[in-house]
């Protein structure tokens, strides 16, 4: 008897566990990228003629309203010039866009470059022209994109690809390349494997 009511207590308590925990939700649409689509057919140049490509992104990604991510800025310095530390030395060349709105891959390769020379890596040149192009969301070159898509294309191991192998053409030649070996799987394997080796702890 006493084996029937702990089994009928658990079979009770296990749906009401299950309706306690708080279920998945979708974050809200951020009303600045909602903002930006109703607005994007009319503002996608400059008054100079340049594209604008960087998007906000399509959700919040703090939603609760209870909470504020803090950040201690004391330990910040008051300003940061790339050009003026370490000489200049560990600023990538400045390149161009061109009409497109590619910026955000040259701010993502731009980065990523000049903390490779900081960290004692050649100085290289990566394809934006890839990242751009070869992404896999649905947005196309001319829409812009913004850090997320740069990431996840990075997480993904898509790239970085060197710059030889797919040059920037944009606009005229909107098209992947696929099938390129990103740089450091075929430059140094051996950084590669150290960064994508997952660590057990």
């Amino acid at each position: 008897m006493k084996t029937l009511k702990l089994f009928l207590l658990i079979v009770f308590l296990i749906p009401l566990f299950s309706l306690a925990q708080s279920l998945p939700q979708l974050a809200p649409v951020n009303p600045e990228f909602a903002a930006h689509q109703s607005r994007q057919q009319s503002a996608q140049f400059t008054s100079d003629g340049y594209a604008l490509g960087e998007n906000p992104s399509p959700t919040l990604k703090f939603f609760d309203p209870h909470y504020t991510p803090s950040i201690n800025t004391t330990k910040l310095e008051a300003s940061y010039d790339l050009r003026d530390v370490n000489g200049g030395n560990w600023l990538s060349p400045v390149r161009d866009q061109g009409l497109e709105g590619a910026c955000w891959s040259f701010a993502t390769y731009g980065a990523v470059e000049s903390y490779w020379l900081k960290n004692g890596l050649s100085q290289e040149d990566l394809s934006e022209q890839n990242m751009v192009t070869c992404h896999d969301f649905d947005w196309l070159p001319s829409d812009g994109e913004n850090y997320e898509i740069a990431m996840a294309y990075l997480a993904r191991q898509s790239g970085p690809i060197d710059e030889s192998n797919d040059p920037y053409t944009l606009p005229s030649n909107p098209e992947c390349v696929s099938g390129l070996t990103p740089w450091l799987m075929s430059m140094k394997p051996d950084i590669f494997r150290e960064l994508t080796t997952p660590v057990i702890m």
